[in-house]
């Protein structure tokens, strides 16, 4: 139970905007206007190191609970190919978009790279 409250506290903590300028990404519709622009660049290091932040929070309560399935090995996947598979996860699923961007980086790599 302890492991429990330990994965749910590190998966729903995240940290505040530095400032009310820049795109809000914590939120479905900003990641995906960031992280739809293909273009190299600040929008472009956003998207991806966002990205690489929730998959780093989310092995790290893999690992304080084992086969909670919270996120599955996507070690062999490109950085560009996590981002496509995020973005496209997001442009199908538009009614969602209004929830924490965290959440569904998780839900779109487990649809994408979770074998059932």
């Amino acid at each position: 139970m302890l492991r429990a409250t330990i994965a749910a506290i590190v998966l729903s903590s995240t940290t505040s905007p530095a400032s009310a300028e820049g795109p809000d990404i914590y939120t479905g519709n900003g990641l995906y206007r960031v992280c739809s622009e293909e273009s190299p660049g600040f929008q472009s290091g956003l998207c991806h190191g966002f990205i690489a932040g929730v998959i780093a929070r989310s092995s790290l309560a893999e690992r304080i609970v084992p086969k909670s399935g919270l996120i599955c090995d996507v070690s062999r996947a490109e950085n560009g190919q996590i981002r496509d598979v995020i973005v496209a996860y997001l442009r199908d699923h538009p009614a969602d978009r209004h929830y924490a961007s965290s959440q569904l980086i998780v839900q779109a790599l487990q649809a994408a790279f979770c074998t059932k």
